[in-house]
């Protein structure tokens, strides 16, 4: 099987990168990851500054892992310009600390559920359900032995129930949320790529209108799969690190929105996974 091999910088740290914001990469005990990516099984490593990596389908594999990984971005510009317009101290710990990790351009569908998925959940439970998701309702895909199972289609849960989602999938209280959402997906009332194309804002309202998407879910959406890098997801860690950024335990989620908008303006969405991953990996 043909390896390939891409390149990278000290803004590409893949560890870093398949962390927290997708849910189908496996680690393996050699350090190489494993993802089920669309209808496709990729196995993926870096040693220094060079990322090998080959696909159960090489066909478009270079131009996918550069899509998907976001390699069209110049990640040390805009960090850097970040970096020189503010001087809290805070910030450059930061960006020590999490340099290397980039957003990922996702599939919006599998993003869309996904993170429905996620609220008020753990990632390894978000995993899980995932997971059961796929092996039910996903084409069966076989990679160096071993069998895989790729995220459904939209066609692919059109006929599940809540019962099953809840039953199945054990998802709970959000299985009804799903089984809308999929519902309006397919009545063409909701199309992902229009919507990835609209202004961020009226791509959010337009989010916002499906079952289990909050403010959280449809920036995380707007983020790691519609290429909306000026949003800012606000979940429990951001919050907590947004306080200690400003110095302030009594900030509310709308004041520490209305501040990041001045603090960090249209490339937000990348310092946000930053402080992210900081904020995860040293437990604040």
């Amino acid at each position: 099987m043909k390896k390939y091999k891409m390149v990278v910088d000290e803004y590409f740290k893949l560890g870093k990168i398949l962390y927290g914001q997708c849910f189908r990469w496996k680690m393996r005990e050699d350090g190489k990851y494993i993802g089920v990516i669309n209808n496709n099984v990729i196995k993926i490593w870096q040693e220094g500054n060079f990322v090998y990596f080959y696909a159960m389908d090489n066909k478009n594999i270079e131009e996918f892992i550069h899509e998907y990984f976001d390699m069209g971005t110049n990640y040390k510009k805009i960090v850097q310009g970040i970096k020189k317009n503010s001087n809290n101290e805070l910030l450059n710990e930061i960006i020590k600390y999490s340099k290397g990790t980039r957003i990922l351009n996702q599939s919006m569908f599998e993003i869309l559920i996904s993170y429905i998925f996620s609220a008020s959940n753990n990632i390894p439970r978000i995993e899980n359900s995932i997971e059961r998701l796929s092996q039910l309702y996903g084409n069966k895909l076989e990679f160096e032995n071993n069998i895989y199972y790729s995220f459904p289609t939209k066609q692919q849960l059109k006929s599940v129930s809540s019962d099953e989602y809840k039953q199945k999938i054990r998802i709970g209280y959000r299985a009804p949320y799903v089984e809308n959402t999929v519902k309006d997906i397919l009545s063409g009332n909701y199309d992902l790529e229009d919507i990835s194309k609209m202004d961020t804002n009226l791509a959010r309202n337009k989010l916002l209108n499906l079952q289990g998407v909050g403010p959280k879910v449809a920036d995380c959406i707007l983020l790691f799969s519609m290429k909306k890098k000026d949003v800012f997801p606000i979940d429990t860690w951001i919050e907590k690190v947004m306080k200690k950024y400003f110095n302030n335990e009594n900030l509310t989620k709308k004041q520490i929105q209305e501040l990041i908008d001045k603090e960090f303006g249209e490339y937000k969405g990348i310092i946000n996974h930053y402080m992210f991953y900081w904020g995860r990996e040293n437990k604040i």
